[in-house]
């Protein structure tokens, strides 16, 4: 758990974490407290320090969060599932990401080692005029860099998407759909988190009465902008999964009725020969016994019976 001081003439100043308890952040500015994987002592910390409700700590000590969770008059609470992908196998998940946000302070709680947070400390060491007092406009800036990390992935999904073309899938054979299904049922979870965090956006415009904490107008609506924009992105990739699903339907099911035509063919071919072989085992034995104009009569009459169950099995193929 890292604890910064913050205002926009000093910057970004670290605070020992076991000094959070007696921290106070002196107007203008905030605190930041930046809890990644926190313990549940961490959490009872923070709680104790944002004068969190004995309820909304329990709330937030689980990993089962709504996207938008309201508590206290003067203090808010934003909880986000973001993706991630990590390792090599580019494995991709949700964390949930929650923000406290309270006069002077604002909390980030994370279950991952997002890339874009030390870029986010180098911002407000570098330029902390561009932030300013308020902690919403640090939370905008965050929400922009989620959207960023997102529509990153967004994009590697959409530059595999030419594998799976209609085109490309009916020239395949042996095309195998597991990374497909993947990326799509991934994509699905994706945009239903990103519909129910819109309403974080709807919130804080409501409370404010369309004015954003801070005077930080313009700064929302750019979230609330790029956040539909990404949601639009993610809704047009689900779309085009979903034709090139039907494409791969309708292509494995013209292989399916191939193979039947080509099993009725066989059929009719290997039918007669099996039966005519079955009959002759039953007869070869009497042959010392029967005449050979009877023998071959027996033959024929097994080599017609084959052909005929033959063509019948061609025909009930063929109408399935």
């Amino acid at each position: 758990m890292q604890v910064f001081s913050f205002n926009s003439k000093s910057g970004l100043l670290p605070i020992a974490a076991k000094d959070l308890g007696r921290a106070v952040q002196k107007k203008p500015g905030f605190l930041w407290i930046d809890a990644e994987n926190p313990t549940a002592d961490d959490l009872r910390l923070i709680g104790k320090k944002a004068n969190l409700l004995p309820e909304t700590l329990e709330v937030i000590m689980e990993r089962n969060h709504p996207p938008i969770i309201e508590t206290q008059e003067k203090l808010a609470i934003f909880v986000m599932n973001i993706p991630s992908i990590s390792g090599s196998q580019q494995v991709y998940s949700h964390k949930p990401f929650i923000f406290i946000i309270a006069q002077g302070l604002i909390i980030t709680i994370r279950y991952h080692n997002y890339s874009w947070i030390p870029a986010l400390k180098n911002s407000l060491e570098k330029n902390p005029k561009e932030i300013g007092d308020d902690p919403y406009n640090l939370f905008y800036r965050a929400v922009r860099r989620i959207i960023k990390e997102t529509q990153s992935i967004v994009n590697g999904w959409e530059t595999a998407m030419p594998d799976f073309a209609p085109d490309v899938i009916a020239e395949i054979e042996n095309i195998s759909l597991v990374r497909f299904i993947k990326i799509k049922a991934a994509a699905e979870e994706l945009y239903g988190y990103l519909v129910d965090a819109s309403e974080i956006f709807e919130s804080i415009s409501d409370k404010s009465g369309g004015k954003s904490k801070g005077g930080g107008t313009a700064a929302l609506k750019n979230c609330t902008y790029l956040w539909e924009s990404l949601i639009e992105q993610t809704t047009h990739l689900i779309r085009k999964m979903e034709s090139s699903l039907d494409a791969f339907r309708a292509i494995t099911m013209g292989r399916q009725r191939r193979s039947i035509h080509l099993l009725s063919k066989t059929a009719i071919i290997a039918l007669p020969i099996l039966i005519a072989l079955s009959i002759a085992g039953l007869i070869l034995p009497r042959l010392e016994a029967v005449e050979i104009t009877t023998t071959a009569f027996y033959i024929l009459l097994a080599l017609v019976a084959g052909t005929t169950i033959g063509v019948a099995l061609s025909a009930i193929f063929k109408e399935q």
